[in-house]
């Protein structure tokens, strides 16, 4: 059972707002035919790096599950600027910002990665932690304390107290009869649980995306696919990571097709409610379309491309094109 594809055929098709432009599809797998496709590494200082005498694949894995738990919103919609922060005298900014945040505080000899520091953290640590000079705060500050403390105190209750022990106790997989180690993040921790309930014809129905899981995973998988030191079997059954950028850099592409209340929306900056027919629409269309893709890249590859490493070549897309993104506050993504 794959939770996000098998929960998206319970959604609404069509959609309502979006459409899905299959020759356009086909027109982009075409451009895309003889691109590198990599697998990203993340290997930038600002991650740890098992190669460190400091360091080792357990505190690697640490540190990617629990800084992922808090990977979501850069923006400060008020200003417009990403969160940015400075690293050994360069600046990183969105989601690097926060994992420059991090490689500070673990030279600093925070222990950022250990379940009793984290269940404990107060509103002014986790300030002090994310703190910059070059910028609007990070958002959303209160809703990352609490996710801290909560997967804090699971990992000192049921996992010694770090997420290595959780990754070691799961099969190798993100599927397999509930030991899937997206399985387990999705049921053990509900930070990590992105699921919505959209209505349709034949009632409510959960859908999952599981956004930041799914891209923990991916991360580790990056960074150890060519060894056996942290192995997925069935990468396959990754979707792509539907968030903000993804569905624009579609649209940009003419794939995501929106409706006139839908565009008027995005491009006025207007705010889509979390969780909102629209939203969840967006994300759906998102993984609809990629999955698509997809099927049509693969016809050129003999090497079967992932989804993880389709959307690290559309991520690297996100600042060149000249649609807007839409605006959602949420902890999803």
């Amino acid at each position: 059972m794959n939770l996000v594809r098998d929960s998206l055929q319970q959604a609404p098709d069509p959609l309502d707002h979006i459409k899905i432009n299959n020759m356009a599809i086909s027109d982009l797998a075409f451009e895309l035919k003889n691109a590198k496709l990599e697998i990203p590494e993340w290997r930038h200082s600002i991650f740890l790096d098992e190669n460190d005498p400091d360091e080792s694949v357990e505190s690697v894995i640490n540190y990617i599950l629990v800084g992922n738990s808090i990977n979501f919103q850069f923006r400060d919609y008020e200003s417009g600027e990403k969160f940015r922060s400075e690293y050994n005298g360069q600046t990183w900014t969105g989601a690097f910002g926060m994992w420059a945040c991090l490689k500070r505080a673990c030279d600093n000899g925070i222990p950022i990665t250990n379940g009793e520091y984290l269940q404990s953290l107060s509103q002014s640590d986790v300030e002090n932690i994310f703190h910059t000079s070059s910028g609007p705060d990070i958002p959303l500050l209160n809703e990352r304390v609490k996710i801290l403390n909560q997967i804090g105190e699971i990992l000192v209750n049921k996992y010694d107290g770090n997420f290595s022990s959780v990754v070691s106790g799961a099969a190798s997989y993100l599927y397999h009869d509930g030991n899937g180690l997206l399985e387990i993040l999705n049921e053990d921790f509900p930070p990590y649980r992105d699921c919505a309930t959209i209505a349709t014809e034949h009632g409510d129905r959960e859908i999952h995306f599981l956004k930041r899981s799914q891209l923990a995973i991916a991360v580790l998988y990056g960074r150890f696919h060519e060894s056996n030191k942290f192995m997925i079997h069935d990468p396959m059954e990754f979707t792509v990571f539907s968030d903000y950028n993804i569905p624009n850099i579609l649209r940009y592409y003419d794939i995501l097709e929106y409706d006139r209340s839908l565009t008027e929306k995005i491009d006025s900056g207007e705010f889509i409610e979390e969780c909102s027919q629209m939203e969840l629409e967006l994300r759906i269309a998102t993984i609809r379309a990629a999955d698509r893709l997809l099927l049509k890249l693969n016809e050129y590859h003999e090497d079967q491309i992932t989804a993880p490493q389709l959307d690290w070549e559309l991520f690297q897309k996100r600042d060149s094109v000249d649609t807007k993104p839409h605006k959602s506050i949420t902890t999803n993504y």
